[in-house]
């Protein structure tokens, strides 16, 4: 949970004990009515089906694509110089074969590398976006709180049984497009740490992550030269 997420909780903290176990699910025809002190609220349908989440979702699959498809070349290139350079083995003498195919060895780990970095840089831009998210939600959510009565806004995944008529996800996610948007902001290109030797690889520039990113891929590099 974000340090906003949980704020938003905090003051019911002590509440789930007072209402007995955690709960899940939603329960109908309990008269609660306005006079309700608490309000639920489920955090990730909040986020993701906002405009800024629908935004944040789009941008991370737009970076998986151009990193799939970024990987699929590099692969394709590594491998094809990894095949010219064992058809010319056998015409090099050993130590200059040895020299080439160190070289080539090391180009190949520099480039995983900095592929690997891209992945972890898409990775904390969505966490930095939805962290943003959050912490702008959290007036909105505020006034919400205070504008229904109650004392405290639950998160519905830790409930049991609660009348939907509590629930307020669609109005804060109306509210908050409202007030957010797409909470669109100049974003600079994801910073990829590297080894300082490394920054001078060939064919690794661009824009997007692999690793655990939804619709991207590994960067499957051949096997190291003999």
């Amino acid at each position: 949970m974000t340090r906003a997420g949980a704020a938003i909780a905090i003051a019911l903290t002590g509440l789930l004990a007072l209402f007995g176990a955690p709960q899940i699910g939603h329960a109908q025809g309990f008269a609660l009515g306005e006079t309700a002190p608490v309000r639920t609220l489920d955090q990730e349908r909040l986020f993701s089906e906002s405009q800024f989440g629908q935004r944040v979702r789009r941008d991370v699959e737009r970076a998986s694509r151009e990193l799939a498809a970024e990987n699929e070349r590099l692969q394709s290139e590594l491998s094809a110089e990894e095949e010219e350079l064992a058809r010319r083995r056998a015409e090099l003498a050993p130590d200059e074969f040895r020299a080439l195919a160190d070289e080539f060895n090391a180009r190949v780990e520099r480039i995983r590398r900095e592929q690997e970095a891209k992945a972890r840089a898409i990775s904390q831009m969505r966490e930095s976006e939805r962290q943003q998210f959050f912490e702008a939600a959290l007036p909105v959510l505020t006034a919400l709180l205070r504008e229904s009565g109650a004392v405290a806004i639950l998160d519905s995944r830790a409930i049991f049984i609660a009348v939907d008529r509590i629930d307020i996800t669609e109005q804060a996610i109306e509210r908050l497009d409202d007030e957010l948007g797409q909470g669109e902001r100049a974003t600079p290109e994801p910073v990829t740490e590297v080894p300082e030797d490394a920054s001078d690889a060939s064919g690794a520039q661009g824009d997007a992550g692999t690793q655990m990113l939804p619709n991207g891929s590994d960067l499957e590099l051949p096997a190291p030269a003999d």
